[in-house]
C-alpha cells in the first residue's frame, strides 16, 4: 500500500504506525506562490521548487529532489494494489488532493484501488495511536468509484482548473456553467 499526506509529520506518524508500504508527504504549499497551468508534471514541480526556496529561503536543490522523488512515486502507482490519500480539511490540503487528482484523472489504475481519507482533525498533531483511531472511526473513505465518477460527470477536471485559472472573468465564466459543481465541492469540501 501507498500513502500520500500533507507532510512529515503526517508522514513520520503513519510510518511509526506501519500502515504503508510506503508513505509519499506532499509537501507542495499550493495555497502560496504562482501554479502554472498547463504545464508538465517534472516542470511544474521544477518551478514550485523554485518558488518555495525563494519563499522560505529553503535549499533549491534539497527541494526539487523532493519533490522528483515524490513525482517519480505517481508514475509507479500500480505497483501498489492500493492507494490512500490522507489528507486533512483546510486549504493546504484540499490543493494538494486537487494537484493528485488532475494528476490521477490521466492514469490507467489497472489493479489499484484508490481511496480519499480526509479528517478534520490534524494528522501531524495526533499520537500515533489517536491517529489511528480518529481515521478508523471518523474519516470518510472514498473508492474507485467515488473518484471516476467524478471524473465521468467532468466534476473533478473542473477544480484543479478553476484552481488555476488567474483570470476572473474566466473563472465566473465556467461557474454557471456547471451547477453541479456546487454539490461536488460540497463533497470535497464539506
Amino acid at each position: 500500500k501507498l500513502v500520500y499526506t500533507n507532510g512529515d509529520s503526517a508522514s513520520s506518524k503513519i510510518e511509526e504506525l506501519q500502515l504503508a508500504d510506503k508513505v509519499v508527504p506532499w509537501r507542495d504549499i499550493l495555497h502560496e506562490g504562482p501554479v502554472e497551468g498547463h504545464m508538465p508534471l517534472a516542470k511544474r514541480s521544477e518551478a514550485r521548487a523554485k518558488f518555495i526556496s525563494e519563499f522560505d529561503g529553503g535549499d533549491l536543490s534539497d527541494i526539487h529532489q523532493s519533490f522528483k522523488d515524490r513525482d517519480k512515486t505517481l508514475f509507479y502507482l500500480n505497483e501498489y494494489s492500493r492507494v490512500e490519500l490522507w489528507f486533512e480539511h483546510d486549504l493546504y490540503d484540499q490543493l494538494q488532493i486537487l494537484q493528485i487528482l488532475d494528476w490521477l484523472n490521466d492514469q490507467d489504475l489497472v489493479d489499484t484501488s484508490l481511496s480519499l481519507i480526509c479528517t478534520d482533525q490534524y494528522l501531524g498533531m495526533l499520537t500515533p495511536e489517536k491517529l489511528l483511531s480518529e481515521l478508523l472511526e471518523k474519516a470518510k473513505a472514498y473508492s474507485n468509484a467515488w473518484i471516476y465518477l467524478l471524473s465521468l460527470d467532468e466534476i473533478q477536471p473542473y477544480f484543479y482548473c478553476l484552481f488555476l485559472v488567474s483570470e476572473q472573468a474566466l473563472l465566473t465564466h465556467l461557474l454557471p456553467k456547471k451547477e453541479s459543481l456546487k454539490s461536488g465541492i460540497g463533497l470535497y469540501f464539506g
